[in-house]
């Protein structure tokens, strides 16, 4: 038997994940849906009563400065939701991942389980982000939720390369 660290240059020499995901990153993967379902449906409820026009941009203040057809909505529900969708089912197949420095015999699980947290935080704060967002266009007091949500793509990008340095 050979101790060699073997390099995986292609996705398809990557191994499977061989860990279980915990408990909590499944909770915030299954929270974040949830939020994006409630999200969208509330979004597709309200459209309908919605004026014709509606705010499209909005400043840090939280005052909207453009704004555009109320069917624009549409556009950004679907943009949630792909993304949403998007990040989910990458999470869970974390060798597709395209990481920072190389991925090893050594190394694949740890940087797997990373990047899969590193996903899933990331997944739920956009959710939040795109919640508040939903709640401003739809008249609701919510520019600190969608402030919140972008502190946390923020923390989640660059807390999660730093811990992919980290297990490298």
């Amino acid at each position: 038997m050979s101790d060699d660290v073997i390099t995986y240059r292609r996705f398809s020499e990557r191994p499977a994940r061989d860990y279980v995901t915990g408990a909590w990153t499944r909770r915030i993967r299954s929270t974040s849906m949830a939020l994006m379902i409630a999200g969208v449906a509330a979004g597709l409820v309200a459209l309908p009563f919605l004026p014709e026009e509606i705010p499209t941009h909005f400043g840090f203040t939280g005052e909207a400065d453009a704004w555009g057809s109320k069917w624009s909505l549409l556009g950004m529900l679907a943009l949630w939701a792909v993304m949403q969708i998007g990040m989910d089912a990458l999470s869970r197949h974390p060798r597709l991942i395209n990481f920072p420095g190389p991925l090893t015999s050594a190394n694949a699980q740890r940087l797997y389980r990373v990047g899969e947290q590193m996903l899933v935080w990331l997944s739920a704060s956009l959710a939040i982000v795109f919640l508040g967002i939903v709640g401003m266009v739809l008249g609701l007091p919510t520019v600190a939720l969608a402030m919140i949500g972008l502190v946390g793509t923020l923390v989640a990008t660059f807390g999660g390369i730093a811990r992919l340095g980290n297990a490298s």
